[in-house]
C-alpha cells in the first residue's frame, strides 16, 4: 500500500502533503476496504482496488470476492485450508487476511510449467510447498512484509517456475521444498 502511494508520488500524481496524509490514513486503517479511497484515483492502485471492492451478487448484496478468474481461488480470513492444485493447473488466486492457506504445488509444477500465484496478503500469507528444481520468481510488492523462499526450495527451473504476484501488507508467503 505505502509502496503504491510512493510510486504515485514519484510519478507526480500526489504532492508531498497528499502523500503524507494518505500514508497516515493507510497506517491507521483497520479494515481492508479503507484502502479503496486511498488508491482508487491512482493507476498504481487499480489492481488492489479491483480486489478489495465488493461486488454485487444476484440478490444485490455486496460480496468480498476476487474480480478476475483463476484456475483456483481461495479467501483465507483468520485461518486457511490445505489446497493441492492438480496437474494442469496454471494459476491460483488467494486473498489472505490474518491467515493463509497451505498450498501444495508438488503435483501442479513439472518441467515446462509456469504456475502463477496471484495474492493479496494483509497480516497473513501461505505456506507453499514446491518440488525440487522449481525456480521461484518473486514479483510481489511488499509493505513492511515480503516472501521467504527457503534456500532448498530455489531451483534452476528444470521442474517448472513459480511466479509470485500481488501485494503483501505486513505479511507474506513462505516457499519451502515439498
Amino acid at each position: 500500500m505505502l509502496h503504491l502511494l510512493q510510486q504515485a508520488h514519484a510519478a507526480g500524481r500526489l504532492d508531498l502533503e497528499e502523500l503524507g496524509q494518505r500514508q497516515d490514513d493507510a497506517l491507521a486503517a483497520r479494515y481492508a476496504d479503507e484502502f479503496i479511497p486511498l488508491l482508487e484515483d491512482l493507476p498504481e492502485g487499480q489492481e488492489v482496488v479491483a480486489i478489495l471492492r465488493p461486488r454485487p451478487t444476484l440478490r444485490g448484496a455486496a460480496r468480498f470476492m476476487p474480480t478476475f478468474a483463476a484456475d483456483q481461488q481461495s479467501v483465507a480470513i483468520l485461518s486457511g485450508k490445505t489446497v493441492v492444485p492438480p496437474r494442469g493447473t496454471s494459476s491460483f488466486h488467494e486473498m489472505a487476511f490474518l491467515g493463509g492457506d497451505t498450498l501444495d504445488l508438488t503435483q501442479a509444477l513439472a518441467p515446462g510449467v509456469v504456475f502463477v500465484l496471484e495474492s493479496q496478503c494483509v497480516l497473513g500469507g501461505s505456506t507453499i510447498s514446491v518440488p525440487p528444481g522449481v525456480r521461484v520468481v518473486d514479483e510481489m510488492a511488499g509493505v513492511l512484509g515480503g516472501n521467504t523462499v527457503k534456500k532448498k526450495a530455489q531451483g534452476d527451473g528444470s521442474n517448472g517456475v513459480l511466479v509470485l504476484r500481488g501485494v503483501n501488507i505486513l505479511g507474506g508467503h513462505t516457499v519451502k521444498l515439498g
